[in-house]
């Protein structure tokens, strides 16, 4: 996107913010963050940054950095922490909490150049749909459900699956800004997601599984040859 074009929507969402002062959009703190925040910062500023979002800004950023083109294995490491907002999201933790050694990751400005030409346009996008709406759960569980359900899908983004790792990415940042919102058409969309998702990923484990199973069974029959009866043989 051009400088120009973003700066001119930059401007526009302000106007907009200016008559919600109470409920800042999340594009809205990502923009603040990267243009406030001193280069090299660390993973921790942009934790505390997001504190008053919550698990769930929290989870969607990361999860939509694990969407991003990233060099392959790379979701061994940065899918470790969609695992652990996940599972204090469904333990219903109020405040944010991650390891030292993550927190103390720096973040230069390749990254923050990354969050504000990649992500944040994409969220502009996002926001302009996503609105609470039609939410079928209720305060407390539905963090449980969806911290569950994410859980499962950081497991799958985490294992160096081929094709499994960007569907659970994307099904995990659905999940978590439908939740941020309490938007049940995007609730929906996610749950979705996340079946297809778990399914790509069922799939390509078993088919692992059978073509292993296959190349060993005839690794031993060529070794071993062809398995014969015990007992004399016959004349």
């Amino acid at each position: 996107m051009p400088p120009g074009r973003f700066r001119a929507r930059t401007r526009r969402w302000r106007e907009k913010i200016r008559s919600f002062p109470n409920r800042r959009p999340l594009s809205h703190v990502l923009i603040h963050f990267a243009a406030h925040e001193p280069v090299p910062s660390r993973f921790g500023r942009l934790r505390d940054w997001l504190a008053e979002r919550g698990l769930a800004a929290s989870l969607f950023l990361v999860a939509a950095f694990n969407m991003l083109p990233l060099p392959p294995g790379t979701s061994v490491v940065s899918g470790v922490p969609a695992l652990i907002l996940a599972w204090q999201m469904m333990l219903q933790r109020q405040a944010v909490w991650l390891p030292r050694r993550l927190l103390e990751r720096p973040l230069t400005e390749a990254h923050l150049d990354m969050l504000r030409r990649r992500i944040v346009p994409r969220l502009f996008w996002l926001e302009k749909f996503v609105r609470p709406r039609y939410w079928p759960l209720a305060r407390g569980r539905d963090e449980f459900l969806i911290g569950l359900i994410c859980v499962v899908l950081a497991v799958a983004l985490i294992l160096p699956v081929p094709f499994g790792n960007w569907p659970a990415a994307f099904s995990i940042a659905l999940l978590s800004l439908a939740l941020l919102q309490r938007d049940g058409i995007l609730l929906l969309a996610g749950l979705i997601a996340a079946a297809i998702s778990l399914a790509i990923f069922v799939a390509v484990v078993l088919g692992a599984v059978t073509l292993a199973d296959n190349l060993f069974s005839g690794a031993l029959q060529d070794t071993f040859g062809e398995r014969r009866p015990f007992g004399p043989a016959r004349s």
